[in-house]
């Protein structure tokens, strides 16, 4: 408890210096024509030393430094992005949109503390709502199979069989690591907004290298989008915490850039060969995108996520 007290009471004696610097830079002349500009914004940053001869050195053109306290910071301005702006307003509609592709990786969780109170019942409802769509879905399959099988007998083998093959190809799992009541696909959906139509390959299956994503058609936005979940699991604090960093010369040269004295983190370096295998294997962005058939050429690919 002596411990935890002493946190705290350092805590606030930081917190209390970072105010009584600030408010020293707020008083400043020339801080009172950025408050007065709409389209900026007064921020803070640490200096790099507490005196204000050499932290001056650090500082660009027109910033300055001033510390009375303990604490010293650095005053400048940013601009603000501005719903009057056109190309501001588009700005931010693509991050908003985009977002909810990011945050819909997290599915079920984020369902659960978007909705803490209705949650339970609202994803039930969905779940036994496409659970009954997906039963006829699944005996219509199976009549059109039925059906083909017959026209292979009766008469044109080549043109049954090449039909069973189509669809079997729908039929196919494009949906791996869900559940019985399809959790996840019904909360990522309920998230990003989008139709069961639009979900080419999800991969909900997490491992020590092996991470949750998802592709997904984004139509409205003419873009492919690749959502992938950032850290949630106990396995995923495990690769975070593979801080050793890893020479990237042979991955340059296998695909085709400067890896010289570049590295990356270990273990996120580790999820990413084990992402771009999985994508290699499905082939998922060939056939929707990248490939010389590709179904999709004209989209943008979107990759989004969050660790």
């Amino acid at each position: 408890s002596d411990v935890a007290l002493g946190f705290v009471v350092l805590r606030h004696i930081q917190a209390q210096r970072k105010l009584l610097a600030r408010r020293e830079a707020l008083q400043q002349p020339n801080i009172t024509s950025i408050r007065s500009n709409p389209g900026t914004s007064l921020l803070f940053r640490r200096a790099l030393e507490t005196n204000n001869d050499s932290v001056g050195s650090h500082l660009e053109s027109g910033e300055r430094t001033l510390s009375g306290s303990d604490e010293a910071y650095q005053t400048f301005s940013r601009s603000l992005l501005t719903q009057s702006n056109p190309d501001d307003y588009a700005t931010l509609e693509e991050g908003a949109r985009f977002a909810r592709h990011q945050l819909a990786a997290y599915t079920w969780i984020l369902y659960f503390y978007e909705y803490p109170l209705t949650g339970l019942m609202r994803l039930f409802g969905r779940c036994l709502k496409a659970k009954l769509a997906c039963s006829k879905t699944e005996n219509s399959l199976i009549e059109r199979r039925d059906s083909y099988e017959r026209c292979a007998m009766n008469s044109d083998v080549e043109e049954g069989g090449s039909a069973i093959n189509d669809v079997d190809e729908m039929n196919r799992e494009h949906i791996v690591g869900d559940n019985f009541l399809h959790i996840h696909e019904e909360t990522m959906l309920a998230h990003a907004g989008l139709n069961r139509s639009d979900i080419a390959y999800a991969s909900f299956e997490s491992g020590f290298y092996e991470t949750p994503y998802f592709i997904v058609i984004d139509r409205e936005w003419k873009s492919i989008v690749v959502s992938i979940r950032g850290s949630l699991t106990l396995e995923d604090c495990v690769v975070d915490v593979l801080l050793d960093p890893s020479p990237l010369d042979a991955l340059g040269e296998k695909y085709g850039f400067d890896g010289t004295e570049q590295y990356c983190h270990g273990g996120v370096l580790e999820c990413t060969n084990w992402l771009h295998a999985d994508l290699m294997k499905h082939k998922i962005l060939e056939k929707l995108l990248l490939g010389p058939n590709a179904e999709y050429s004209d989209y943008t690919l979107r990759i989004v996520g969050h660790s």
